[in-house]
């Protein structure tokens, strides 16, 4: 019965973060009560760690490369190059690196997901638990 319901649990999870379903259509889709999946939900943050994972150090990266890019492109149509100028590009560049080395949960999420991934494709019988020692870690990390 606790495995069934682990299993439920995870799924859950597994929807919850790679889709765009809700509490309610998960809970339909796994055969369970509603209040069930919105309580693992609260419980186990995973709104907060749905927001982790999408402020992931590699979405920043992305997102400040484009603003980089547009800015420098801006820069290269002006006549004049103020030392403002120069100063945003030094900025731009110290945000680019201190990205770059960001070690947050995101990251480590990221690689859990990919690790109990791998272990399911390769290990099954192990990636029970493995999914939830990789879960007691992101808790631990909050």
């Amino acid at each position: 019965m606790a495995n069934r319901k682990t299993n439920h649990k995870m799924l859950a999870m597994e929807y919850y973060m790679n889709s765009t379903l809700s509490v309610g259509e998960i809970a339909k889709l796994l055969g369970v009560a509603e209040r069930t999946v919105a309580k693992w939900a609260k419980e186990e943050k995973w709104q907060d760690v749905k927001k982790a994972r999408m402020v992931s150090a590699t979405n920043l990266q992305k997102l400040a490369y484009e603003v980089s890019n547009k800015f420098m492109q801006e820069l290269a149509r002006k006549e004049e190059i103020l030392v403002g100028d120069i100063d945003a590009i030094s900025k731009m560049a110290t945000s680019l690196d201190k990205i770059a080395g960001k070690n947050n949960l995101a990251n480590h999420i990221a690689t859990l997901t990919d690790f109990v991934n791998w272990v399911h494709a390769h290990h099954p019988n192990h990636a029970q638990d493995v999914a939830e020692l990789a879960q007691k870690y992101i808790q631990h990390k909050q």
